[in-house]
């Protein structure tokens, strides 16, 4: 079997030596030598086989620094393999360089900023771009621990995260003038791809947005508030209550002060979207705020028939700012209301939780279908906008909800269900949770 697989140049080889054998063999015999031909033929034999092995090893040792030895026989097809081997290293290790070259100038030629992180967050590789937006030199800082070069907390904090689905956006550490939107891609089990993109015009259209919501909010302010005080003169007029005015003054009213409330949400809104964050670390008692709302639900229930009832935890407090606060507790409940038909229930509650504290508001209303709520904190987004506008809503609550709460580093989470009903929670971290002594109040 082994014959049969061999090759005819093998095969030669092996019925020469078999030859040689057999005619030292029969010199011995004639000469009566003892197998000392034979001892020198096989001595021969195995000098030949040794010194094609050690030229094959001093080749392997440094393959790069000359050619393959030639020989004739089974040396001679074991130097033909290794070269054909050798040559096809040689073409795809060439043709691996080359990709690698082509990667790195188009990584190079990226606008965007692109850092490869290794184990423990080192620098393995940075483009030009890197070094524009956060100093990273390239290769000078490889090896570094990229926390080292950029001392962002914004940065470090969002590098220390396992969910990245959420871009970061910062100014360029070397650069402020310059918007960066921040994205970490993990690949393979411990390297990281940070693209970080110029986004100041994007920073700079919104300002523009800002600034002329704000302006025109403004403006129309002065003009509504006249317009709201001759339509409450001409209902104190003695012909008030007859036509035409006694069906258009309502409507009038109505309109105005809805015009009044879209404005007043527009500046708070812009005030959320301008305003630094140094004045959201002071203790908030919740309750009180609750309790305020609670005095005031005759008010703002005004002839709704729905029953409410507060489970408040009166010892529970958090940082923040109060009047940001008090804006989402009357913005979800007041959603609450407005969405919830006369006999529905109305449950607000303020408990602390895993995650921290919770103010969450519970009804029984007509519910959002699955595929709404995704969008509700976006501005002027309603789900039925004919019942939104029927009840007053500017569409802009929730936005502030969403703000204050991004402000505060909580969360806003929805469960809903049509025909059923929503919950709507504000979730607050440990870090902003306060805690006083007195009793537990429940209504």
């Amino acid at each position: 079997m082994v014959w049969k697989k061999m090759q005819a140049e093998q095969r030669n080889d092996v019925m020469r030596l078999l030859g040689l054998l057999a005619a030292a063999s029969l010199l011995d015999w004639m000469l009566g030598t003892w197998a000392y031909i034979t001892l020198v033929v096989l001595a021969s034999v195995l000098f030949f086989h040794l010194r094609n092995l050690y030229r094959l090893h001093s080749w392997a040792e440094n393959p790069g620094q000359g050619e393959l030895p030639e020989a004739g026989g089974l040396w001679g097809d074991i130097f033909n393999s290794l070269y054909v081997v050798e040559r096809e290293t040689a073409i795809s290790s060439d043709s691996l360089k080359l990709e690698l070259s082509l990667f790195e100038e188009a990584a190079d030629a990226l606008p965007d900023a692109m850092i490869i992180l290794g184990k423990d967050g080192l620098i393995e590789r940075a483009n030009p771009a890197a070094t524009r937006d956060f100093g990273i030199r390239y290769p000078q800082d490889r090896g570094q621990a990229i926390t080292n070069l950029v001392r962002s907390p914004a940065f470090r904090s969002y590098l220390a995260k396992t969910d990245y689905r959420k871009p970061l956006e910062l100014d360029a550490p070397v650069n402020p003038e310059r918007a960066l939107s921040v994205l970490v891609i993990p690949f393979s089990s411990w390297q990281k791809l940070i693209i970080a993109r110029d986004v100041s015009h994007i920073r700079n259209l919104e300002n523009m947005r800002q600034t002329f919501i704000a302006n025109i909010s403004h403006e129309l302010r002065s003009p509504l508030t006249v317009l709201s005080g001759y339509l409450e003169t001409l209902k104190q007029m003695p012909d008030a209550d007859e036509e035409p005015l006694k069906t258009a003054l309502p409507h009038m009213v109505h309109h105005s002060e809805r015009i009044t409330s879209l404005i007043e949400d527009l500046l708070a809104l812009s005030r959320l979207e301008t305003k630094p964050l140094n004045d959201n670390d002071q203790p908030v008692a919740v309750p009180e705020l609750i309790g305020h709302l609670h005095k005031a639900r005759d008010v703002i229930l005004k002839d709704r028939k729905l029953n409410v009832s507060f489970d408040v935890d009166d010892t529970l407090m958090i940082k923040g700012n109060d009047s940001e606060i008090q804006s989402v507790i009357s913005n979800l409940f007041n959603n609450a209301v407005r969405y919830t038909e006369d006999g529905g229930n109305i449950s607000v509650s303020w408990q602390r939780c895993h995650e921290g504290a919770v103010y969450s508001v519970q009804d029984s209303g007509i519910g959002i279908a699955h595929e709404h709520i995704a969008r509700l904190t976006e501005r002027f987004y309603r789900v039925d906008a004919d019942r939104s506008r029927e009840s007053g809503g500017t569409g802009l609550g929730l936005a502030i909800v969403k703000h204050v709460l991004e402000r505060h580093q909580a969360v806003l989470e929805v469960e809903s269900e049509p025909g059923k009903g929503s919950i709507f929670r504000a979730i607050f971290p440990l870090n902003r949770v306060m805690a006083r002594r007195t009793s537990s109040l429940k209504k």
